[in-house]
Protein backbone atom coordinates (compact mmCIF):
# COMPACT_ATOMS: atom_id res chain seq x y z
CA UNK A 1 0.00 0.00 0.00
CA UNK A 2 1.06 3.72 -0.69
CA UNK A 3 0.22 7.08 -0.40
CA UNK A 4 -0.68 9.38 -2.60
CA UNK A 5 -0.23 12.98 -1.40
CA UNK A 6 1.10 15.77 -3.11
CA UNK A 7 0.65 19.97 -2.56
CA UNK A 8 1.21 22.40 -4.58
CA UNK A 9 0.36 26.27 -4.06
CA UNK A 10 -3.05 25.84 -5.58
CA UNK A 11 -3.23 22.67 -3.66
CA UNK A 12 -2.43 24.77 -0.07
CA UNK A 13 -5.20 27.04 -1.00
CA UNK A 14 -7.86 23.94 -1.06
CA UNK A 15 -6.30 22.40 2.11
CA UNK A 16 -6.63 26.18 3.83
CA UNK A 17 -3.45 26.51 4.61
CA UNK A 18 -2.90 29.45 3.29
CA UNK A 19 -1.73 31.96 5.77
CA UNK A 20 0.53 29.51 7.37
CA UNK A 21 4.05 31.92 7.78
CA UNK A 22 7.02 28.81 8.01
CA UNK A 23 8.33 30.14 11.35
CA UNK A 24 10.24 28.63 13.97
CA UNK A 25 7.76 27.97 16.16
CA UNK A 26 8.74 25.42 19.35
CA UNK A 27 6.88 22.95 19.56
CA UNK A 28 5.67 22.93 23.01
CA UNK A 29 2.62 20.61 23.35
CA UNK A 30 2.50 17.46 25.03
CA UNK A 31 1.56 14.05 23.85
CA UNK A 32 -1.56 14.12 25.04
CA UNK A 33 -2.47 16.78 22.25
CA UNK A 34 -0.98 14.54 19.80
CA UNK A 35 -3.58 11.42 21.09
CA UNK A 36 -6.79 13.78 21.59
CA UNK A 37 -6.60 16.89 19.63
CA UNK A 38 -5.87 19.74 21.58
CA UNK A 39 -4.03 20.24 25.12
CA UNK A 40 -5.06 22.50 27.50
CA UNK A 41 -3.08 24.05 30.22
CA UNK A 42 -4.64 26.05 32.90
CA UNK A 43 -7.18 25.66 35.49
CA UNK A 44 -10.56 24.02 34.25
CA UNK A 45 -13.97 24.75 35.37
CA UNK A 46 -17.67 23.59 34.97
CA UNK A 47 -18.26 23.47 30.94
CA UNK A 48 -20.65 26.72 30.35
CA UNK A 49 -21.46 26.13 26.37
CA UNK A 50 -20.77 23.94 23.64
CA UNK A 51 -17.81 23.76 20.52
CA UNK A 52 -20.49 25.19 18.56
CA UNK A 53 -21.25 28.55 20.70
CA UNK A 54 -17.73 29.32 20.98
CA UNK A 55 -16.48 32.71 20.15
CA UNK A 56 -12.91 34.06 19.24
CA UNK A 57 -11.59 37.87 19.93
CA UNK A 58 -8.75 39.36 19.76
CA UNK A 59 -7.64 40.49 23.59
CA UNK A 60 -9.36 39.68 26.61
CA UNK A 61 -12.47 41.72 27.21
CA UNK A 62 -13.56 43.47 30.68
CA UNK A 63 -15.38 40.96 32.85
CA UNK A 64 -13.16 37.96 31.75
CA UNK A 65 -10.72 35.88 33.26
CA UNK A 66 -7.86 33.99 31.80
CA UNK A 67 -8.41 30.02 32.52
CA UNK A 68 -4.97 28.94 30.21
CA UNK A 69 -4.19 28.37 26.85
CA UNK A 70 -5.40 25.51 24.18
CA UNK A 71 -3.22 24.56 21.81
CA UNK A 72 -3.37 21.60 18.21
CA UNK A 73 -0.48 20.59 16.04
CA UNK A 74 -0.70 18.08 13.03
CA UNK A 75 2.06 17.14 10.57
CA UNK A 76 1.56 18.24 7.38
CA UNK A 77 3.15 16.23 4.30
CA UNK A 78 4.30 18.45 1.25
CA UNK A 79 5.37 16.70 -1.75
CA UNK A 80 5.80 13.28 0.51
CA UNK A 81 3.75 10.24 0.58
CA UNK A 82 2.82 10.13 4.40
CA UNK A 83 3.00 6.61 5.84
CA UNK A 84 0.81 3.60 6.18
CA UNK A 85 -1.86 4.07 8.90
CA UNK A 86 -0.69 7.92 9.37
CA UNK A 87 -3.38 9.88 11.76
CA UNK A 88 -6.15 11.50 9.67
CA UNK A 89 -5.22 14.94 11.75
CA UNK A 90 -1.96 14.48 9.15
CA UNK A 91 -3.95 13.75 6.17
CA UNK A 92 -6.36 16.22 6.90
CA UNK A 93 -3.88 18.58 8.54
CA UNK A 94 -5.25 22.18 8.43
CA UNK A 95 -6.28 25.33 10.19
CA UNK A 96 -9.84 24.24 10.05
CA UNK A 97 -9.14 20.84 11.57
CA UNK A 98 -7.20 22.49 14.12
CA UNK A 99 -9.13 25.52 14.89
CA UNK A 100 -12.00 23.13 15.56
CA UNK A 101 -10.05 21.09 17.83
CA UNK A 102 -9.22 23.93 20.22
CA UNK A 103 -12.64 24.94 20.17
CA UNK A 104 -13.48 21.65 21.35
CA UNK A 105 -11.26 21.51 24.14
CA UNK A 106 -11.91 24.97 25.04
CA UNK A 107 -15.43 24.44 25.93
CA UNK A 108 -14.50 20.89 27.89
CA UNK A 109 -12.07 23.51 30.30
CA UNK A 110 -14.84 25.54 30.47
CA UNK A 111 -13.83 28.71 28.39
CA UNK A 112 -16.32 30.43 26.31
CA UNK A 113 -14.01 32.45 24.18
CA UNK A 114 -10.40 31.88 22.19
CA UNK A 115 -8.42 34.62 22.38
CA UNK A 116 -5.92 35.74 20.15
CA UNK A 117 -6.12 31.92 18.27
CA UNK A 118 -3.29 32.01 16.01
CA UNK A 119 -1.36 29.17 13.32
CA UNK A 120 2.10 28.85 12.48
CA UNK A 121 3.85 26.09 10.28
CA UNK A 122 7.76 24.88 11.53
CA UNK A 123 9.82 22.74 9.00
CA UNK A 124 10.89 19.74 10.20
CA UNK A 125 12.79 18.52 7.31
CA UNK A 126 12.80 18.89 3.33
CA UNK A 127 14.52 16.89 0.11
CA UNK A 128 14.00 16.15 -3.09
CA UNK A 129 11.11 14.51 -2.53
CA UNK A 130 9.51 17.13 -0.67
CA UNK A 131 8.71 18.95 3.05
CA UNK A 132 7.72 17.63 6.46
CA UNK A 133 6.21 20.63 9.06
CA UNK A 134 4.49 20.93 11.90
CA UNK A 135 1.43 23.28 11.68
CA UNK A 136 0.60 24.67 15.17
CA UNK A 137 -3.08 26.58 15.90
CA UNK A 138 -2.97 28.33 19.74
CA UNK A 139 -5.11 30.42 21.41
CA UNK A 140 -6.13 31.79 25.23
CA UNK A 141 -9.35 30.41 26.77
CA UNK A 142 -11.24 33.36 28.84
CA UNK A 143 -14.80 33.03 30.39
CA UNK A 144 -16.79 35.27 32.05
CA UNK A 145 -15.93 36.21 35.88
CA UNK A 146 -17.73 35.51 38.97
CA UNK A 147 -19.24 39.09 38.93
CA UNK A 148 -19.96 39.03 35.08
CA UNK A 149 -21.96 35.51 35.58
CA UNK A 150 -23.35 36.98 38.20
CA UNK A 151 -25.25 39.85 36.21
CA UNK A 152 -26.53 38.10 32.95
CA UNK A 153 -29.50 35.24 32.51
CA UNK A 154 -28.61 31.66 32.07
CA UNK A 155 -27.21 30.65 28.37
CA UNK A 156 -28.77 28.08 27.36
CA UNK A 157 -26.47 24.98 25.45
CA UNK A 158 -27.18 24.66 22.36
CA UNK A 159 -28.96 20.86 21.84
CA UNK A 160 -28.03 19.00 18.74
CA UNK A 161 -29.69 15.59 18.27
CA UNK A 162 -27.31 14.42 15.49
CA UNK A 163 -23.55 15.81 16.42
CA UNK A 164 -21.15 16.28 13.87
CA UNK A 165 -18.12 13.96 14.81
CA UNK A 166 -15.77 15.56 17.03
CA UNK A 167 -12.19 17.10 14.78
CA UNK A 168 -10.78 15.91 17.87
CA UNK A 169 -11.34 12.25 16.46
CA UNK A 170 -8.82 12.73 13.75
CA UNK A 171 -6.11 11.81 16.27
CA UNK A 172 -7.53 8.37 16.74
CA UNK A 173 -8.69 7.56 13.62
CA UNK A 174 -5.63 6.11 11.27
CA UNK A 175 -6.18 6.15 7.13
CA UNK A 176 -4.56 3.61 4.92
CA UNK A 177 -4.51 4.32 1.05
CA UNK A 178 -4.37 1.53 -1.55
CA UNK A 179 -3.56 3.13 -4.86
CA UNK A 180 -4.36 2.82 -7.99
CA UNK A 181 -0.92 2.32 -9.88
CA UNK A 182 -2.77 3.14 -13.34
CA UNK A 183 -4.61 6.24 -11.93
CA UNK A 184 -3.20 10.11 -12.39
CA UNK A 185 -2.51 11.92 -9.46
CA UNK A 186 -5.42 14.38 -8.97
CA UNK A 187 -5.25 17.80 -6.90
CA UNK A 188 -7.10 17.68 -3.43
CA UNK A 189 -10.30 19.11 -2.82
CA UNK A 190 -12.47 19.70 0.58
CA UNK A 191 -14.54 16.93 1.86
CA UNK A 192 -17.50 19.34 1.28
CA UNK A 193 -16.79 18.27 -2.73
CA UNK A 194 -16.57 14.50 -2.45
CA UNK A 195 -19.45 12.76 -2.75
CA UNK A 196 -21.15 9.62 -1.57
CA UNK A 197 -22.12 7.63 -4.15
CA UNK A 198 -23.44 3.68 -3.86
CA UNK A 199 -21.45 2.15 -6.82
CA UNK A 200 -19.06 3.76 -8.95
CA UNK A 201 -20.14 6.03 -11.75
CA UNK A 202 -19.38 4.45 -15.43
CA UNK A 203 -17.63 8.37 -16.19
CA UNK A 204 -15.10 7.08 -13.02
CA UNK A 205 -11.90 5.66 -12.65
CA UNK A 206 -11.12 4.03 -9.16
CA UNK A 207 -7.91 6.18 -7.94
CA UNK A 208 -7.43 3.67 -4.88
CA UNK A 209 -9.34 2.15 -1.71
CA UNK A 210 -9.48 3.70 1.55
CA UNK A 211 -9.58 2.42 5.02
CA UNK A 212 -10.03 4.13 8.02
CA UNK A 213 -10.11 2.74 11.46
CA UNK A 214 -9.99 3.55 15.44
CA UNK A 215 -9.87 1.35 18.51
CA UNK A 216 -11.67 3.68 20.56
CA UNK A 217 -12.24 7.66 21.29
CA UNK A 218 -14.07 7.57 17.78
CA UNK A 219 -17.67 7.47 16.43
CA UNK A 220 -19.02 5.50 13.61
CA UNK A 221 -20.10 8.47 11.67
CA UNK A 222 -16.50 9.85 12.67
CA UNK A 223 -14.91 6.90 10.87
CA UNK A 224 -17.23 7.07 7.91
CA UNK A 225 -16.53 10.81 7.71
CA UNK A 226 -13.11 10.20 7.41
CA UNK A 227 -13.50 8.03 4.40
CA UNK A 228 -14.72 10.93 2.73
CA UNK A 229 -12.44 13.65 3.77
CA UNK A 230 -9.29 11.31 3.32
CA UNK A 231 -10.32 10.68 -0.37
CA UNK A 232 -10.63 13.95 -0.93
CA UNK A 233 -6.98 14.57 -0.24
CA UNK A 234 -6.57 12.61 -2.41
CA UNK A 235 -8.40 14.08 -5.41
CA UNK A 236 -11.02 11.80 -5.40
CA UNK A 237 -14.26 13.64 -6.32
CA UNK A 238 -17.04 10.74 -5.17
CA UNK A 239 -16.45 7.58 -2.65
CA UNK A 240 -17.96 4.13 -3.77
CA UNK A 241 -19.65 0.74 -1.72
CA UNK A 242 -18.64 2.97 1.64
CA UNK A 243 -19.78 0.28 4.87
CA UNK A 244 -18.24 0.38 8.65
CA UNK A 245 -18.20 -1.63 11.17
CA UNK A 246 -17.81 -1.92 14.66
CA UNK A 247 -13.86 -3.59 16.00
CA UNK A 248 -14.03 -4.04 19.66
CA UNK A 249 -14.58 -0.71 21.13
CA UNK A 250 -13.77 1.45 17.76
CA UNK A 251 -15.22 1.19 14.07
CA UNK A 252 -13.37 0.18 10.92
CA UNK A 253 -14.83 1.85 7.76
CA UNK A 254 -13.77 1.20 4.07
CA UNK A 255 -14.62 2.74 0.45
CA UNK A 256 -13.51 3.18 -3.11
CA UNK A 257 -11.99 6.87 -4.05
CA UNK A 258 -13.37 7.39 -7.63
CA UNK A 259 -12.87 10.61 -9.68
CA UNK A 260 -13.75 11.32 -13.57
CA UNK A 261 -11.61 9.28 -16.17
CA UNK A 262 -10.82 12.09 -17.85
CA UNK A 263 -9.76 14.94 -15.14
CA UNK A 264 -11.96 17.78 -16.10
CA UNK A 265 -9.66 20.57 -14.51
CA UNK A 266 -6.71 19.63 -16.73
CA UNK A 267 -8.65 18.44 -19.81
CA UNK A 268 -11.09 21.54 -20.53
CA UNK A 269 -12.67 19.54 -23.22
CA UNK A 270 -14.26 17.03 -20.56
CA UNK A 271 -15.90 19.62 -18.21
Amino acid sequence: MAWAFFLRSRELSNLGLFGFGVVGLALTAGCAASQTGAHFDGHEAPSLITAEQMQEVRVLPTGYEKLGDVRAFCTHYAGMWPPDGAKLSDVDCGRERLSQALRERAAEAGGELLVDRHCSSRLLRESDAGALYTVTCAAGVARPDEHTRAGRPLRARAQNPDPAPRAAEGWRIRVRFAKNPRAARRNPRRVDFVRQVPTPPVSHQELGSIVTECRSGCSRAGAEQAVLVAAGRFGASDVAELSCARRGRGFVCQGKALAHEVDPETHPEAR
